[in-house]
């Protein structure tokens, strides 16, 4: 039984910081065109302050013309609990210079990634890091079980 999708239909994908026309990706070259789960507040507003924006005075969502701060809306939307638009961010943030939203973003990221970013700390750091190889190595064990069951029925069905 497959897990259900809880990703909202509108996450297609995150764009980089840098590049906001393409997908973010931990292979880009430049480290600050992506935000990891794992990155603390600093990094973040590090990594948003330098994010490709405009000169165009207020904010406002429009992907085609304006794709860095589309960009910025759209993370914040994916990462909002109550399930608000990028249009309805733009909204609450249409009269803040560019310097003010972006404070918003790191904000809205950093308390949207909190949760996450604790949990995977941790389990890095449970038990010295024995608990995600103890997941690992039973992972191993049963993956070994159902590949050896499945070797069985192909050499029944070839006749070896």
């Amino acid at each position: 039984m497959s897990p259900s999708n809880i990703t909202p239909a509108t996450a297609k994908r995150v764009m980089s910081l840098k590049e906001p026309k393409l997908k973010m990706s931990k292979s880009h070259q430049d480290p600050r065109s992506r935000i990891h789960i794992n990155d603390d507040p600093q990094v973040i507003s590090d990594k948003i302050r330098l994010a490709l924006t405009d000169s165009v005075t207020g904010v406002s969502y429009d992907p085609a013309n304006r794709p860095g701060v589309s960009n910025l809306l759209d993370i914040m939307s994916y990462l909002d609990g109550q399930r608000r638009t990028p249009e309805d961010f733009a909204k609450s943030c249409h009269a803040m210079s560019m310097r003010e939203f972006k404070v918003e973003v790191t904000n809205n990221i950093s308390e949207g990634l909190a949760s996450i970013r604790d949990k995977y700390n941790s389990l890095m750091n449970s038990d010295g890091g024995r608990f995600l190889d103890e997941v690992a190595m039973d992972g191993s064990i049963k993956a070994r079980r159902e590949a050896e069951k499945t070797m069985v029925a192909v050499r029944q069905v070839i006749g070896l």
